[in-house]
Parts: C-alpha cells; sequence; structure tokens
C-alpha cells in the first residue's frame, strides 16, 4: 500500500525489493516479519488456528501466536524464521519475473 501511495516508505521498500532485501539488518528483517505476522494474525477470528505435536499438545489462537512472536519465545521465533523463508522466496520468483 506504501509503494502504491508513493510514500518516502514506499520508494524504500520498492528498492529494497528490487534489490531482494528485506531490510538492511537483520532487525530490520526480524521487525519486518514481525509486522507482517501481526497484519495477518489480527485479521483472523479468535479460534485455534494451529495445534502442535508436542507433549503435552499445545493449540494456539492467533492472539496467543501473536504473543509468541512479539515475546520471542522459541514458537515466535519459529514463526518469525518461517516467515522471513516465506518472503526471501517470494522476492526470489520477484526477481525472475
Amino acid at each position: 500500500m506504501e509503494v502504491q501511495r508513493g510514500s518516502p516508505l514506499g520508494e524504500r521498500l520498492q528498492v529494497l525489493v528490487e534489490a531482494g532485501r528485506l531490510g538492511t539488518t537483520a532487525l530490520e528483517e526480524i521487525q519486518l516479519a514481525k509486522i507482517r505476522l501481526r497484519e495477518l494474525l489480527q485479521r483472523m477470528p479468535e479460534k485455534p488456528i494451529i495445534a502442535t505435536l508436542t507433549v503435552p499438545p499445545r493449540t494456539f489462537t492467533p492472539g496467543q501466536l501473536l504473543r509468541e512472536i512479539e515475546l520471542e519465545t522459541p514458537v515466535g521465533r519459529q514463526w518469525i524464521q518461517a516467515e522471513l523463508q516465506h518472503v526471501k522466496r517470494i522476492l526470489q520468483l520477484a526477481r525472475r519475473a
């Protein structure tokens, strides 16, 4: 949306995407992943969406996952890393197009 608005942030993001990068530092990449996950999870209904096969098994609602992500618990870090991998794959596809 920022790119479509032509905002300074949008211009910066467009440059990074065209360069195949998420941010300029690892911390910025983590922050971006957290923002993307927050936006996604806040749109979901507050009912269990994920279950684990751990002992004991657990289920997570979007709100619970968001807390895990914000606190960077082991579960939250797994989600952050998965989001970073997902975005990097998207960027690779965009560069090929």
